[in-house]
């Protein structure tokens, strides 16, 4: 359970950091594809949202039967998404 707990608090944090700055940089330039990208990092903090719900109530972790390693694909497929936009 700890390392469920763990990766949610990482994919939210992270997730919303991305959302920060890609939203500050889609103001600075108006660029459409920021725009998606933003919205990209929403949907991943909106996932890390519901996933710190399901964590902080115990019984609905076990309903949702949410394994780790789902946790950590998600977690690689952030990081991986944002190493590809910060790049350019």
């Amino acid at each position: 359970m700890l390392v469920e707990v763990l990766l949610v608090v990482l994919l939210f944090g992270f997730s919303l950091i991305m959302l920060i700055a890609s939203s500050v940089s889609y103001a600075r330039v108006r660029n459409p594809r920021l725009l998606l990208v933003s919205i990209a990092f929403l949907v991943f903090l909106i996932q890390g949202i519901l996933l710190l719900v399901s964590v902080s109530t115990e019984g609905l972790w076990e309903d949702w039967g949410i394994p780790w390693q789902y946790l950590l694909l998600q977690l690689i497929a952030l990081v991986m998404f944002y190493f590809a936009v910060a790049k350019k």
